[in-house]
């Protein structure tokens, strides 16, 4: 795998990225490995365009793993923008600049599972609630702005959030009533404003690490802990950095497959209605699939890589589940201070009342981390 993404760099550096105006070339730019769920449909969509009957004629897909060309930051935006990529699958948390509903996802505590998630997109959807729906495309805010750089396709999955650290994180939430994580440096994405705003109310110092350099980070002891599904976290070898890993399922990682507009509008109405009917529909489908079949093993080699450092006579390891005890003193803390118009207020008003109620509802879970009153905000007070 080494001496590929080697040769990718080599390409990439000497020959350039092909331009998206070359009707031959489809760039597919993400983060992960190969045997993530979002690495799995990169590969899948490529091998179904490529061996398409029409789209073949037309489209040759490349895929470019593991950051090779841009991570999911800004580097990538612009080459989006510009034409250079032409498909990729950032995670939502990195769309918000686009549109402040989708602030959604990351509320800690919404969603138990995917197949929440899942239902939750399936309302907004009928409803338009948080985009706007169109035959051929989706606007990824509702101002329907022809000028909007990038077009949503779907909607993949990767799964729910956990935590690893260095310490025991269970005891630290069961001994203390509040800043939980005083001592600790916790490493979050950028672009979500909701993961650092949780994990600066339970007292951690919050530190934005791009996706490639986690372990990297955890390596130099830079930061003590992450969050991150189970599946990332066996694929890019955090426990083996990391002590102790608490399953929380405390927020929702997934990604919003997205193309350039351009290129995409550029089609024919018969070739968009191919790509939408026979690629992305059914990659999709299959993602989202196995997602939870890699999350669920990932969990397990996890488990099975401490039960070996246990029986070599490591005992300062494992895994843990968040209780209903801890996870209510969670909630509590991470709530405090939701009179603050500073605080969680302003991204409820920017993500809007009634998306939140349609996700309590469809979850039926809505007493898992209640939320507090959410009288006095605007239905939709935030900047699209």
């Amino acid at each position: 795998m080494r001496v590929l993404t080697w040769c990718l760099v080599f390409i990439v550096l000497f020959l350039g990225i092909p331009d998206a105006h070359s009707q031959d070339s489809v760039v597919f730019s993400h983060v992960v490995t190969k045997d993530a769920p979002k690495g799995i449909g990169a590969n899948m969509l490529k091998r179904m365009v490529n061996g398409h009957p029409e789209l073949r004629k037309q489209w040759k897909v490349q895929v470019y793993p593991e950051a090779v060309l841009f991570e999911d930051d800004d580097k990538l935006k612009k080459a989006m923008e510009e034409g250079k990529v032409h498909l990729a699958a950032p995670s939502i948390s990195k769309l918000a600049e686009y549109n402040k509903k989708l602030q959604v996802f990351d509320l800690p505590f919404l969603f138990k599972d995917t197949k929440e998630v899942a239902a939750f997109i399936e309302k907004v959807k009928e409803q338009n609630l948080i985009f706007h729906y169109e035959k051929d495309r989706i606007y990824l805010n509702d101002k329907l702005d022809d000028k909007e750089p990038v077009v949503l396709l779907d909607f993949w999955h990767n799964g729910m959030k956990q935590l690893s650290s260095k310490q025991n994180l269970s005891s630290l939430i069961r001994d203390r009533e509040k800043n939980f994580l005083k001592e600790l440096t916790v490493r979050v994405q950028r672009g979500s404003e909701v993961a650092k705003k949780m994990f600066e109310r339970l007292g951690a110092h919050v530190e934005e690490v791009p996706f490639k350099e986690i372990r990297k980070y955890l390596r130099q002891k830079k930061i003590d802990s992450q969050e991150n599904t189970w599946s990332n976290s066996y694929l890019e070898k955090y426990h083996e950095l990391q002590s102790y890993f608490l399953e929380t399922n405390h927020g929702y990682l997934g990604y919003l497959l997205i193309a350039n507009a351009q290129w995409w509008k550029g089609m024919t109405e018969e070739q968009r209605k191919l790509w939408k009917e026979q690629i992305i529909q059914p990659v999709t489908k299959e993602v989202n699939r196995l997602a939870t079949e890699v999350d669920i093993e990932a969990r397990e080699r996890i488990r099975e890589y401490y039960w070996e450092l246990e029986d070599k006579g490591k005992k300062e390891v494992g895994t843990n589940s968040l209780n209903e005890t801890d996870a209510e003193k969670w909630c509590q803390a991470i709530y405090a201070d939701y009179a603050d118009r500073n605080g969680w207020k302003t991204i409820v008003g920017e993500i809007g009342i009634e998306i939140i109620n349609v996700a309590k509802e469809v979850s039926g879970n809505s007493n898992r981390c209640p939320f507090p009153q959410l009288e006095g905000i605007t239905k939709t007070s935030g900047s699209q």
